[in-house]
């Protein structure tokens, strides 16, 4: 059924020459049919677009291509004999189901590149959290040589402040990772890298530990705004 139907990119469409061709209608009168609707309803206008066919004879001549909904539009729309009835309904049921084909190989393929996108970020996001947690590490010790005397706490305050700017706590539970989407694991990643430069940052400019917390959870949380989030 395939040959009902054509891809460019993720786009499908049919055109007014197959629409012809499997009605066994004259290809003039399926234009006029087309310009007639795009003249009754201006916001079906979108769905067809005007391209260019030669023949055998090296003759240029115009064709309509158009979308699904287009397809749907025309074919609502098309006058047929009483004995091409039964035949108009079962191409519109052809044309359906090589669009509905299409459209699954189209979401598979779309949801492999995803999944195989999301593992690779997966993976970047373990390696920047391992670095980040040694940061966080050299920080305790800060605090601690410092005189805080509660300094692990703060691998729980940093994750906990870095959930909270990117709206990830009320998700917040082992695993999180795991159930984030592709874009908001590419938030994780860069919140927690800048979290990781930002506190060896200001202990390089050797501020108090409880200083360099607030800084660090205001530099996540101005990030977290330049991503339009509240």
């Amino acid at each position: 059924m395939n040959e009902l139907v054509i891809r460019t990119g993720d786009d499908i469409f049919t055109d007014s020459l197959i629409f012809a061709e499997k009605l066994d209608l004259n290809h003039k009168d399926v234009l006029k049919d087309i310009r007639n609707l795009t003249a009754t309803n201006s916001s079906i206008i979108p769905e067809f677009k005007i391209t260019q066919w030669t023949n055998t004879r090296n003759r240029t001549y115009d064709k309509m291509v158009m979308s699904k909904k287009g397809f749907m539009s025309l074919m609502m729309n098309t006058n047929v004999s009483p004995q091409k009835k039964q035949l108009l309904y079962k191409i519109q049921n052809d044309f359906i189901d090589a669009f509905q084909k299409m459209e699954e190989i189209i979401l598979k393929e779309q949801l492999q590149k995803e999944n195989l996108e999301w593992s690779l970020s997966r993976e970047q996001g373990k390696q920047i959290r391992l670095q980040t947690t040694d940061t966080i590490k050299e920080f305790v010790e800060y605090a601690t040589v410092q005189g805080s005397d509660k300094a692990s706490f703060y691998y729980k305050h940093f994750t906990k402040a870095t959930y909270k700017a990117l709206q990830f706590m009320q998700q917040a539970k082992p695993g999180l990772r795991d159930t984030l989407d592709l874009l908001q694991l590419h938030q994780l990643i860069l919140a927690e890298d800048l979290c990781k430069r930002s506190i060896a940052k200001y202990m390089k400019q050797q501020l108090h530990y409880k200083e360099i917390y607030i800084l660090v959870k205001l530099d996540i949380e101005n990030f977290a705004k330049s991503l339009f989030l509240k």
